[in-house]
């Protein structure tokens, strides 16, 4: 997810401290677990700490336009679209988060790209959500998908969520996609 806007407060390295701590609260560890940087005018954030791929990671920057990019990430393939739908809320959420909203302010002008990238080879799998039924007869993976919101103050992360597939007529029941 790429989140951007006007900028909250300026940049300074404590707001690091608390994106430890923010990221340390979403998955329920320690923030000696979390690893990360700080830089001139932003830092980035991620869990599990170096030498993994990091399962969740927030990279922000703050300058003229405030930036928040934000990453989950999971090794399951087929990915559960139940996993998708709760990390996407998850993810939603942190944004109305204090040291989210101390770079990103959360204002009308706050907008945000949704996406999902790296499909595993065996794609999403629908149940228990969805009747498992074969929607396509080939494996679809490694394409990206993204779509634009405008965030308003009080954020619906589920609106987002269960919006349905308007890339056919027929919404998410019939969507081949």
């Amino acid at each position: 997810m790429l989140a951007y806007g006007k900028p909250g407060r300026p940049w300074t390295t404590d707001r690091f401290d608390e994106l430890k701590a923010l990221v340390a609260r979403t998955v329920d560890a320690s923030v000696d677990e979390i690893d990360g940087r700080t830089y001139v005018g932003g830092a980035e954030v991620r869990w599990p700490g170096e030498g993994e791929r990091p399962t969740l990671r927030i990279q922000v920057e703050v300058g003229p336009l405030a930036v928040a990019v934000i990453q989950c990430r999971t090794t399951q393939n087929p990915v559960p679209l139940k996993w998708l739908l709760q990390s996407l809320v998850r993810l939603l959420r942190l944004l109305d988060e204090e040291a989210l909203t101390a770079c990103l302010a959360a204002t009308k002008e706050r907008s945000c790209r949704v996406g999902l990238s790296d499909w595993p080879e065996k794609g999403i799998d629908p149940s228990p959500l969805l009747p498992q039924a074969r929607r396509t007869g080939q494996h679809v993976f490694g394409y990206a998908l993204a779509r634009e919101y405008r965030l308003g103050q009080k954020l619906d992360a589920w609106e987002i969520a269960h919006e349905p597939c308007y890339s056919c007529a027929r919404g998410w029941r019939g969507c081949g996609v």
